[in-house]
């Protein structure tokens, strides 16, 4: 179709076409050229290969009010000068592009932008933040891991309308550069996580009351800065204490925070009286444990009366079986994972009364094929991991039975082609990872081909050819195929599968 063709098209046409190009993998430069010139409103071009500066001389208009060109690397800062034709642009991604200070100085015109995410342009330095400081109309700024931001704030103290603030992985950022987000009061969303942010630079912090969500994982913050922060702001709804050195005292203070609903207390000091604290936020819904190697089934009492949690990680942590029992009560879970704790076959039949359970994770040594009887009546369950648990063939019939499963891992090493028989009878299947069961052939593939759906599928460490991987190519849905380890196939086979699924990326078969 030629260019005058495609004017006579309505808009909205014209759009939907570009859109489907993209998304089939068919956008070529020569295709790329019929667009000339014509009103596209959003360009998203994520991760695109052979993107350059020479499709945006092509693509952007001042129609555009959305672009996304986030990991197209060979665009650089040059490429941006296109941009200044796009005044109406009110959305941009520009993640992992590589940028530096000269590619921010062509945004810096955009004023009617609303959302700018620059997440790992690691050349950008607080220097260049002064080409922001004229997008007083942001709503959402990201500058995650752009880790030359040491300083430089001060160029954000106008964007009266953020509300959405990301600084997080930067790592240089000191607590001296935290006092200008305090003239950012309208902020709900703030993370800072990963910076040098300590007890003294979170003061900074306090005048922002209208904070719904506040993110300091891996800030070095202990009890202190917590205890001053909470009162202070009494709205927030998710809170991210992860890998902070932060124990019972600091968690305590926490108890005047009703409105949270979300807390990330992995890989932090919380012990007994922490969670007994905790156990006074009714409104809890979302609980992340993980790694913390205080908790105890004594403490995991505490947590029966979070009535309304829906999300619990209690995963790398010392709890057992009474602590699951205690866990067993909460009637509203959705997501459970007690991955590498001491859970075993009798754990599972304390679950069964989660019958809202769509995900768990017991990826435990302690689960053997006798627990599996017990998921029976987890109906919604939709994503089950069991990669390092002692499942057989014999287990995989009762895992047949649990229909409604998207996603799988099995990787304990007992599986055969007897298994995956009965593994592929579960139809919906969208993610199925068998990685590390020697003993799965060829001979298991046919079984494979049958789950029509499958869009990911790992058989890492197994004993497949590439004779075999033929069979997979039915698999029109498939996109991602793990073979490390398999050194029974070689790229011409691979090269073949590909040929038929050209969507598919095969890993672990070097070229």
């Amino acid at each position: 179709m030629a260019t005058e063709e495609l004017t006579i098209i309505p808009t909205d046409l014209t759009q939907t076409l570009f859109d489907r190009l993209v998304f089939r993998g068919r956008l070529t430069s020569g295709v790329m050229d019929r667009f000339e010139g014509l009103p596209l409103s959003h360009v998203s071009l994520s991760g695109y290969p052979g993107v350059g500066r020479s499709w945006l001389g092509t693509l952007l208009t001042g129609s555009l009010v959305f672009l996304d060109l986030s990991d197209c690397k060979e665009v650089g800062d040059a490429g941006l000068a296109h941009l200044r034709r796009c005044h109406q642009l009110r959305h941009l991604e520009l993640a992992s592009l590589g940028l530096s200070d000269k590619g921010l100085n062509h945004i810096a015109g955009l004023c009617e932008l609303r959302h700018l995410d620059l997440r790992g342009c690691d050349g950008i330095s607080g220097t260049g933040l002064s080409h922001l400081a004229g997008l007083t109309e942001l709503r959402f700024l990201s500058l995650e891991t752009c880790i030359g931001v040491a300083s430089g704030l001060r160029h954000l103290r106008g964007m009266q309308m953020l509300h959405t603030l990301s600084l997080g992985w930067c790592h240089q950022l000191q607590d001296g550069e935290l006092i200008h987000l305090s003239a950012l009061t309208n902020l709900s969303s703030l993370d800072i996580s990963r910076t040098k942010a300590s007890d003294e630079g979170v003061r900074s912090l306090l005048p922002l009351s209208n904070l719904t969500n506040l993110a300091l994982a891996g800030c070095p913050i202990s009890n202190h800065g917590v205890g001053v922060l909470a009162p202070a702001l009494s709205n927030l709804i998710t809170l991210n204490l992860e890998w902070c050195a932060v124990g019972d005292a600091g968690f305590q203070s926490l108890t005047s925070l009703t409105n949270l609903s979300e807390l990330n207390a992995g890989y932090s000091l919380i012990g007994q009286r922490g969670l007994m604290a905790l156990g006074g936020l009714s409104g809890l819904e979302s609980l992340n444990l993980d790694s913390c190697d205080h908790v105890t089934d004594q403490g995991a009492v505490s947590l029966r009366l979070l009535l309304h949690l829906k999300r619990l990680d209690l995963s790398d942590t010392p709890i057992g079986n009474l602590g699951i029992e205690s866990v067993s009560s909460l009637s509203n879970l959705t997501y459970l994972n007690l991955s590498n704790t001491g859970v075993d076959d009798q754990s599972v039949s304390f679950l069964r009364h989660l019958a809202g359970l769509t995900y768990l994770n017991l990826d435990a040594r302690g689960i053997t094929d006798a627990a599996l009887p017990g998921l029976q009546c987890l109906t919604n369950l939709a994503h089950l991991d069991l990669f390092g648990a002692k499942i057989t063939d014999r287990g995989t019939q009762h895992l047949a039975k649990l229909s409604k499963l998207k996603s799988l891992e099995v990787c304990g090493g007992g599986i055969t082609d007897v298994g995956v028989q009965h593994i592929a009878q579960i139809q919906g299947l969208k993610s199925l990872s068998l990685a590390q069961n020697p003993r799965i052939t060829d001979a298991s593939l046919p079984f494979l081909a049958q789950i029509r759906g499958l869009e990911a599928l790992n058989l890492s460490q197994s004993s497949i050819t590439g004779k075999g991987l033929a069979y997979l190519g039915s698999l029109r849905e498939l996109e991602s195929l793990a073979l490390y380890g398999s050194s029974r196939v070689k790229q011409s086979a691979v090269a073949k599968i590909q040929q038929r699924l050209p969507r598919l990326k095969v890993m672990g078969i070097s070229m």
